[in-house]
């Protein structure tokens, strides 16, 4: 079987794998996402003229403030990763898949695709 992690350039889409440990909490998955602060930065002074945002990220945008633009975005990309990808369950993990398309718009989905390759540890795993 061949695992990748990361966005393939040549293709329109990836499928993931998104797991998370049955007793990790919302602040779990917030604190694994802490690592990829720095790339949720770049997305967001790269890609925020293309994408809809939350309405506080967009404002710390527009005042210059990404790290607190990067911080408020990477809290809505722990939630949404929380709350979905629950298919079933793997041992001690709750999965669930999906198929990310690079040009949909949605401003998590397209960060997944941008970060996937750094997301992971004991409470959150991308594959």
């Amino acid at each position: 079987m061949k695992i990748r992690r990361g966005f393939v350039t040549n293709s329109s889409s990836s499928s993931y794998i998104i797991a998370k440990k049955k007793d990790a909490t919302l602040a779990d998955i917030k604190n694994s996402l802490l690592k990829v602060r720095d790339n949720a930065k770049s997305f967001l002074i790269e890609q925020h003229k293309w994408i809809d945002l939350e309405p506080d990220v967009e404002e710390s945008i527009r005042k210059e403030d990404y790290d607190k633009a990067a911080d408020a975005f990477l809290e809505y990309v722990a939630d949404y990763l929380y709350g979905n990808f629950n298919a079933g369950t793997l041992g001690d993990w709750e999965v669930g898949s999906d198929e990310f398309w690079n040009d949909g718009g949605d401003p998590y989905e397209n960060f997944i695709l941008d970060s996937a390759w750094l997301i992971g540890d004991e409470n959150l795993q991308i594959i």
